[in-house]
């Protein structure tokens, strides 16, 4: 998906295909996505206990158990941490997948540069 994404784009900017450079990039930036959104450790969501109260008891329920909760705490006494997920990292924080920043900075670089060096306009 990443390599149609990024060959489409390329070509919509460029007139051609991805640079061989950056297809051999390809894998290894998966690989890390995967690893990185394969579990959380960013972030935490908190139901309030405000958001707790204009629900539902069957919609607080479905809530807490589509998040991973078994045993549904009081509603409305207490706000509740929850895990969610996943994240490329904490909020207002950097993004803990450095080869996305990598690879987004290749593309650009050659993406603008080829189509200065071929004539082409980018647009925008």
């Amino acid at each position: 998906m990443i390599t149609d994404v990024s060959d489409n784009y390329f070509k919509g900017l460029c007139k051609t295909g991805l640079p061989q450079e950056l297809l051999q990039t390809i894998p290894r930036l998966t690989r890390a996505l995967i690893q990185t959104m394969g579990y959380d450790e960013h972030m935490m969501e908190v139901l309030r206990i405000q958001d707790q109260n204009r629900m539902t008891k069957e919609q607080y329920q479905q809530f807490l158990h589509q998040r991973g909760i078994k045993t549904i705490p009081p509603k409305g006494q207490t706000d509740i941490l929850l895990s969610t997920g996943p994240h490329l990292g904490g909020f207002n924080q950097s993004i803990s997948v450095p080869e996305l920043i990598e690879y987004l900075f290749r593309f650009s670089a050659l993406a603008v540069s080829h189509c200065f060096l071929n004539g082409h306009r980018l647009s925008g």
